[in-house]
């Protein structure tokens, strides 16, 4: 899905450091475009992008914001957290702006890959180039 949208990178917290069959045959021949980095420390990285001119932008199923109104700045990272649990308060207190995927309201949230689908969807909708049409 990333290398659909044109991710460059994800960091990602608890996972493994290199790629397992099962995570290769998930991605679907997108692996090898999109670098997986693994962080032992959430904040860490996500400060050094700040410094960096990145913007941080959370998803949680009941910020006030929604996804369709929030500037999606190019130099932006998202972040997603698991449904169960969301994002670590540490890293939505760190985010410069918090969204929510608008919906029916029927389900309280979606599952990560989904709604890094809807997110993904947009971020390229709002920053495609008019070859990628």
């Amino acid at each position: 899905m990333c290398a659909h949208f044109d991710v460059d990178a994800v960091l990602a917290g608890g996972l493994e450091t290199h790629a397992s069959p099962a995570m290769l045959r998930t991605a679907e021949g997108g692996a090898e475009f999109v670098d997986v980095v693994p962080v032992a420390d959430g904040t860490g990285p996500l400060v050094a992008a700040r410094r960096a001119g990145f913007r941080l932008i959370a998803t949680a199923a009941r910020a006030k914001r929604s996804l369709y109104s929030a500037p999606l700045p190019p130099r932006s990272i998202i972040m997603l957290g698991a449904e169960a649990d969301g994002l670590a308060p540490a890293l939505l207190n760190m985010a410069d702006d918090t969204v929510h995927i608008p919906g029916t309201g029927a389900l309280d949230s979606l599952n990560v890959a989904c709604a890094a689908a809807v997110v993904l969807g947009e971020f390229w909708r709002c920053h495609r180039t008019p070859a990628a049409e």
